[in-house]
Formats: C-alpha cells, sequence, structure tokens
C-alpha cells in the first residue's frame, strides 16, 4: 500500500513528516536522500533534517515533496518527475511571469491611449511600430498559451 501524504503539512508534527517521508523514499524509485535532493534541486541537508525530524517543511516544499514521492495523490499527477519544479525554478518562473504581467500592464495602458486618440495618431504607431514585430509577440503569446502550438511554433 503507498504511503498516503496529507494535503497540509500543517496537519503533522515533525516527527509525521518523518515517518511518512522516510516510507514513501522506500516506496519510491529514488535510491536515497541524496538522490531526491538532487531531482527536486534542493539541499541534501535541507530534506535530510526533513527525515530526521529536525526541522519542518513548508507548505511549498511539502507540496514538492508529494509530487516527487507521491505523484499519483499529487495534484499534478500525470507530470513525470523532469516536468516538476523545483522551488527554485519555480521561484524564477514566478519571477518572470511577474516582469510579464508588469509590461503586459503598461502596454495596455499605451495601447488605450492609441485606442482613445484620432486615426492619425495611430497611424503614427503604424509607421514606427512594424506590423510584424506586433504579430510576433501575439503569435508568441498565444503559442504559449496551447503546448501543441508552441510545439509547431518552436519548429517554425
Amino acid at each position: 500500500m503507498k504511503t498516503e501524504f496529507p494535503k497540509s503539512v500543517g496537519s503533522l508534527d515533525k516527527l509525521g513528516v518523518g515517518t511518512i517521508l522516510r516510507r514513501a523514499l522506500r516506496e519510491s524509485d529514488y535510491e536515497s536522500q541524496a538522490d531526491l535532493a538532487r531531482a527536486m534541486n534542493i539541499p541534501r541537508n535541507t530534506l535530510v533534517a526533513y527525515f530526521t525530524a529536525k526541522s519542518m517543511p513548508s507548505q511549498e516544499t511539502w507540496d514538492l515533496l508529494t509530487r516527487y514521492l507521491a505523484p499519483e495523490t499529487s495534484s499534478e499527477s500525470g507530470s513525470s518527475p523532469a516536468e516538476i519544479l523545483s522551488v527554485e525554478q519555480q521561484a524564477e518562473a514566478e519571477h518572470h511571469v511577474d516582469k510579464i504581467h508588469a509590461a503586459c500592464l503598461l502596454l495596455k495602458d499605451e495601447l488605450e491611449y492609441f485606442q482613445n486618440s484620432l486615426a492619425s495618431v495611430r497611424e503614427v504607431l503604424k509607421k514606427e511600430l512594424p506590423a510584424k514585430d506586433v504579430g510576433y509577440i501575439v503569435t508568441l503569446f498565444r503559442a504559449l498559451y496551447d503546448e501543441g502550438e508552441l510545439a509547431v511554433w518552436k519548429f517554425f
């Protein structure tokens, strides 16, 4: 029987976390705590502290441990370990999303300026900003929201 991971780490104490992790590691394809730490891209000492009940993982780390050690109970089941982001990779991706979001907010304000302007003002936009550059950005955004489209987009 597979080890069950509670959804919330807050329902456990350090000893319970360590017990679940040790049992799940034995049932997993990872040979050691070091292998798991490498796969998750987290420091080995940090992981050892969880396994030995010396430290409590955050909820975010608990969710990551669940995805690696019990993917069938994870909300991201179906993802292979290679597709699971480490805490650092998740943070980096969120950083880039924040930057894109800020750029989109600025772009929205600028586009609304042209939307509410005279046609002759929009002609300045068309003259100064090549349509192919706009098309590239729009197409890339669309592809990023559809993995199949992205694969085609990368091919060409």
